[in-house]
């Protein structure tokens, strides 16, 4: 290094402080980046299928879903039943698909609720809502099915996004597909309406929408009934977009541009055979 000439400033002194700060600039150069972008970390709680063909297929989302969002750069971890404590601490986002996920014991609910004390996401979808305790359960999952008060509709509906904007749902255009809608749940009134539907059968309800609280978030989405629905591209954006803002990241971290034209200009998903539970042929 060449001598600095500096005004009663010894030059070892300040070449070893410059040194210092060289280093820390590199250090810091290298180090943060990688920091930010460490993977997001993904647990699917799903559960057993509890329908006929395709519907409620909760084994088959946890197997197609770890692969896809495995391929997106995401750590992914899963099983059949809620998630252990060590499962829980290797998680940013866990993602419910199951049949009464809200029926928690106390030893979960106290686990669940630490989670998201530390800043932990949740992502509830369809009767991943519905459980044993609707009044308790909303402010988990936002809204919340209570058994023999709420009420649901099998069949094609419209998903008209609200104009309040929010990262999950920003440039995504309304769209009509083949599911189920339930309405005359239990919402907290902290939640943001994302998506509501028109349906004659439940005018206005919501069937997309997002939780805060202190550093928790949550994302939740009633379609999901058939198995289809997740390959609908516009319908798997917003999914996608949600555990990626659950998890505190950007919303599109988990998307494909492709997916991402798909919600802004999105075509209609397809009718379902009921029978068999896949798209019927033209």
């Amino acid at each position: 290094m060449c001598k600095i000439l500096t005004d009663g400033i010894d030059n070892s002194v300040y070449e070893s402080h410059m040194m210092k700060v060289i280093f820390f600039a590199l250090f810091a150069g290298i180090v943060l980046p990688v920091v930010a972008a460490e993977p997001l970390r993904v647990f699917i709680r799903a559960g057993k299928k509890t329908h006929g063909p395709g519907a409620h297929d909760h084994p088959a989302f946890l197997r197609d879903w770890s692969k896809l969002l495995k391929e997106r750069g995401a750590v992914v971890d899963g099983a059949l039943h809620f998630p252990t404590n060590q499962q829980m601490n290797a998680a940013d986002v866990i993602v419910f698909y199951a049949a009464n996920a809200g029926s928690m014991k106390a030893e979960e609910r106290t686990a669940i609720t630490n989670f998201r004390k530390r800043g932990g996401g949740l992502v509830f979808i369809h009767d991943a809502v519905c459980g044993n305790n609707a009044h308790w359960f909303k402010g988990l999952a936002g809204g919340a099915w209570q058994h023999k008060h709420s009420r649901f509709f099998e069949g094609r509906f419209d998903v008209s996004y609200e104009d309040k904007p929010h990262p999950i749902t920003i440039g995504a255009g309304d769209f009509e597909l083949d599911d189920e809608i339930y309405w005359k749940l239990h919402f907290d009134p902290n939640v943001q309406i994302l998506a509501k539907t028109n349906c004659k059968h439940a005018q206005g309800s919501p069937q997309m929408w997002s939780l805060e609280e202190g550093k928790a978030r949550t994302f939740s989405s009633i379609p999901g009934h058939w198995h289809v629905t997740f390959s609908i591209p516009q319908y798997r954006a917003v999914l996608l977009r949600g555990i990626a803002w659950a998890g505190h990241r950007k919303a599109d971290l988990l998307t494909t541009p492709e997916e991402v034209k798909f919600l802004a200009k999105p075509k209609n998903g397809p009718k379902i055979d009921k029978k068999t539970g896949k798209p019927e042929i033209p």
